[in-house]
């Protein structure tokens, strides 16, 4: 492969191995991304952490950092679309209580739990 004359740096170079030249993000965010973007840092800045610096699972009670914060739907999105971004639909959980939940409503959950635990 030749050495070519590069317009970004000036120099000559191979083609591909030029840093300065502009590159295409490699994720672009959607509106819808970013729109949850925007409400889970308004979340957390209206839910400020207790005294200890953690949140708590609303189902199972595990203290939470910001790291490993989810926030749960409350009314599940595939039942109530309109909810999405309301912040009294939504709840801190932890990674396995969220995926356990699924679309499930919140008394389905706990019922399921229950029943779970019991056994």
């Amino acid at each position: 492969m030749a050495t070519t004359y590069c317009p970004e740096c000036n120099k000559t170079h191979y083609p591909l191995m030029c840093y300065f030249k502009p590159r295409k993000p490699l994720h672009k965010i959607g509106p819808t991304a970013k729109k949850w973007i925007d409400t889970r840092k308004e979340w957390v800045k209206n839910n400020p952490p207790d005294i200890s610096g953690y949140w708590y699972c609303t189902y199972c009670g595990v203290p939470l950092a910001y790291s490993s914060l989810t926030l749960d739907h409350i009314k599940a999105r595939s039942r109530r679309p309109d909810l999405r971004y309301d912040h009294s639909n939504l709840a801190p959980s932890c990674q396995q209580c969220n995926q356990q939940k699924g679309s499930k409503d919140v008394e389905e959950f706990y019922q399921i739990k229950d029943t779970f635990l019991r056994s």
